[in-house]
């Protein structure tokens, strides 16, 4: 029974670890992608004079509310794996020292 504890725990923490890493990843390249939208939005606005300001201004407060967004959901994802894997450490704690039979 216990094994079976061990063998879920194991799993739940790779699922965990793989979760963390795709949004890890998702966050950092969308991230770049929405940077590199913005400069390009600020280079049209800069070369080209005859653009509509208030279209091309309103594109670039959208790109920004995007990357807020993303943003504002990467962190408190981040903040909860942080404590999950606490958790993990402190029962792997716990189990090695032989007083955590998962019956509790």
């Amino acid at each position: 029974m216990a094994a079976s504890s061990v063998t879920r725990a194991k799993d739940s923490a790779i699922r965990e670890h793989e979760r963390q890493r795709i949004t890890r990843e998702l966050h950092n390249s969308t991230a770049q992608l929405l940077v590199a939208l913005q400069l390009q939005l600020a280079e049209l606005r800069r070369s080209t004079p005859l653009i509509n300001d208030a279209l091309l201004q309103d594109m670039c407060q959208v790109v920004s509310e995007i990357h807020n967004s993303i943003k504002q959901v990467a962190e408190p994802q981040r903040d909860q794996d942080e404590n999950r894997a606490a958790q993990i450490a402190v029962a792997k704690v716990f189990h090695s020292l032989g007083n955590f039979d998962g019956s509790d």
